[in-house]
């Protein structure tokens, strides 16, 4: 077992913790070429290995929708690993090098896309061992994508755009996504296929009602904030208007960051900010103080630390903001309460 991932196998459910400690910060090039000379390194006949040997009877899925997916479907037929930690974007960890390794000899890699997990691209992975769970859904992509380069904290400079990410907060998406954990599965386990189908035509039918669930929350909803780029796919799957201002999880909430939060209230309309992590009780005053309410809505990439699941996670956003929408003059009040 990998360490720091979380882990759902055939004999036990629930998710197992591994050592923290493993999960070293490493440059990527550095990482890919020191694994390179590992796994390639010649022995007496000068020949290399062209991939690890003994592969793993696990399936690795690299965010919190796909090892969801993969659990529920699998559960009890393969173990699943997920190897970013709780609350952590699996778009921006790097995972050092015995991690990789261990990837690298899984049975099955479900990955989110093209350049979702930077890691993912810069190290040889087993073609036929490897999946692109958006690769049948491309049609739904919002185009033009090109996100705001910006840092969380003290991380590394990137921009959402031109990929995948977050591809889930379209419902639509997220069901072509199930189906491809479905077939991956599958192929792997084909003297399962009856459970794991029936399995998925269930997650299937509940994604659907989800669903249309969101589709009727978002039917009317007014023009919004957001503070940090990744709900495209839930605004072109729903025909939001949401414009994305420059606050970063992890940053503080200054001067200018109030002064373009108030600007762009003004110029888009707009009393809710949607938040993928809870301001503080100092950033919500200074928010209510311009007249905006922040709105939580987790973007579900990183897992959840009370252990919920998909499907409980985004019916609880989809609560979120029922109760936003309902209550349209409190939010222009900007009365400062917390959103549970």
């Amino acid at each position: 077992m990998i360490g720091s991932w979380r882990v759902s196998s055939p004999n036990r459910t629930g998710l197992a913790r591994g050592d923290r400690r493993r999960r070293l910060r490493r440059g990527l090039r550095a990482i890919a070429s020191g694994l390179v000379a590992t796994i390639s390194t010649p022995g007496c006949d000068e020949r290399p290995t062209p991939e690890p040997a003994g592969v793993r009877d696990v399936v690795v899925a690299t965010n919190a929708p796909l090892a969801d997916f993969a659990a529920t479907l699998g559960d009890g037929v393969v173990a699943i690993e997920r190897p970013a930690p709780d609350g952590e974007d699996p778009s921006l960890w790097r995972p050092d090098a015995t991690t990789i390794s261990e990837v690298q000899r899984s049975e099955l890699i479900l990955l989110q896309g093209p350049a979702v997990e930077p890691w993912g691209v810069s190290i040889p992975l087993a073609t036929a061992r490897t999946r692109d769970t958006t690769a049948n859904a491309r049609s739904r992509f919002p185009t033009g994508r090109a996100g705001t380069v910006h840092r969380h904290g003290d991380g590394p400079a990137h921009a959402h755009g031109g990929n995948s990410d977050h591809a889930w907060l379209d419902l639509g998406i997220a069901r072509l996504q199930a189906r491809a954990v479905r077939d991956a599965l599958v192929e792997i386990r084909p003297e399962h296929e009856a459970t794991i189908d029936s399995r998925w035509r269930a997650l299937d039918r509940d994604l659907a009602s989800l669903h249309r669930r969101a589709t009727a929350v978002l039917a009317d909803a007014p023009p919004m904030l957001a503070a940090h780029p990744v709900f495209d796919f839930l605004a072109h799957a729903h025909g939001l208007s949401i414009e994305s201002v420059d606050w970063p999880p992890g940053t503080p909430l200054d001067e200018e960051r109030v002064g373009d939060l108030r600007a762009a209230a003004a110029d888009h309309g707009a009393t809710i900010l949607l938040v993928d992590t809870e301001p503080d009780g100092a950033a919500r005053d200074r928010l209510a103080a311009i007249g905006i309410r922040p709105i939580h809505f987790d973007p579900l990439d990183a897992g959840d630390p009370e252990g919920r699941g998909f499907l409980e996670r985004m019916n609880a956003n989809l609560d979120r903001l029922a109760k936003a929408f309902a209550n349209r003059d409190d939010a222009a009040a900007g009365d400062g309460s917390r959103e549970e």
